[in-house]
C-alpha cells in the first residue's frame, strides 16, 4: 500500500482511539435506530431497511413503515414510524446495526476502544466515535477499491427513456435518504418525493432534548446552551451548520 494511504489510515485509526477517550455528558436513552443493512456490505446504497426493534423491509417500501407529517411548531416536515415513535438515523445507527460489516481495519479499531454497540446506542454523545469509525472505514475501503480497480468494458450503460415510478433508500452522511420519482415517456420527472435524514432525525432530537434539559437547568445560561447545542450536533443535522443557532429560554415557576 502506498505510504500516503498508510499514513491516512494510521491517522484515522488514532482519531478513533482519541475520541473514544473524550469525556461525555451522561446520557441514557433507548432510541429506535434505523439504517440499511446488507449481508456483506456496510450500509451505503444496497440492502434492506432495518431497525433496532425489528423493522425489516425493502428500500422501496419506506412509506409502509414511516411517514412525514407537518407539526404546528415548525415549517419543516417531520418523519415518524407508523406507530408514532421517533427514530435515529446516521453514523450511530449504521455502526450499531451493521458493526460486523465494517471494514476489518475499522472494526478492529472500534473493538479496541471497548465501546459496545449498546454504549453507542444509549449515549448520544458517543456519536463522535461512530463518525470517526466511519472515516476510518471509508479510507480503508477506498484504498482497497483503488488497489483492486480494473477499467470496465464501457464507461456507462446505455439507457432509453420510458415512463415509470421508482423508489429507493440510500445512506447519506447524516443517515437514510428516501427518494421516489415518477417520470414520463420522455424521461422528464413529473413528481418527486425526497425525505432527507435531517427531517427524519428531527423528532428524535426534540425527544432527547426534553430528556436532557433537566440536567442543564442549574447551569449558567451560556453553559446550558452549549450543552444543548452539543447534543444537537451529536446528530450531525443540517441545522447545526450555524455556530450559534439555539435560543435557550428557561421559564421557572415562582
Amino acid at each position: 500500500m502506498p505510504r500516503h494511504r498508510l499514513a491516512a489510515i494510521a491517522e484515522a485509526r488514532e482519531t478513533v482511539a482519541l475520541v473514544a477517550t473524550l469525556d461525555t455528558p451522561p446520557s441514557d436513552r433507548e432510541p429506535r435506530l434505523v439504517s440499511l443493512r446488507h449481508p456483506s456490505e456496510y450500509p451505503m446504497s444496497d440492502g434492506r431497511i432495518v431497525s433496532s426493534d425489528g423493522i425489516d423491509l425493502a428500500p422501496t417500501d419506506w412509506g409502509k413503515a414511516f411517514h412525514e407529517e407537518q407539526v404546528p411548531w415548525s415549517h419543516a416536515l417531520q418523519a415518524h414510524a407508523a406507530d408514532g415513535i421517533p427514530y435515529l438515523l446516521g453514523p450511530t445507527a449504521r455502526v450499531a446495526l451493521a458493526r460486523e460489516q465494517l471494514h476489518p481495519i475499522a472494526r478492529a479499531a472500534l473493538d479496541a476502544t471497548g465501546i459496545s454497540s449498546e454504549d453507542l446506542r444509549r449515549n448520544v454523545f458517543r456519536s463522535i466515535v461512530a463518525r470517526a469509525v466511519e472515516l476510518l472505514h471509508a479510507l480503508a475501503e477506498a484504498s482497497d477499491i483503488v488497489a483492486g480497480y480494473e477499467p470496465p468494458a464501457r464507461p456507462f450503460t446505455p439507457w432509453k427513456a420510458r415512463a415509470g415510478i421508482a423508489a429507493w433508500a440510500t445512506e447519506a452522511p447524516r443517515g437514510l435518504l428516501f427518494h421516489r420519482y415518477q417520470v414520463d415517456a420522455a424521461g422528464k420527472v413529473r413528481a418527486a418525493q425526497i425525505v432527507p435524514p435531517t427531517s427524519q432525525n428531527q423528532a428524535a432530537i426534540e425527544h432527547d432534548l426534553a430528556l436532557f434539559a433537566p440536567a442543564v437547568l442549574d447551569l449558567p445560561h451560556e453553559e446550558a446552551t452549549r450543552r444543548l447545542e452539543q447534543l444537537i450536533r451529536s446528530y450531525d443535522p443540517c441545522i447545526s451548520c450555524a455556530t450559534h443557532f439555539l435560543d435557550v429560554r428557561i421559564e421557572r415557576d415562582r
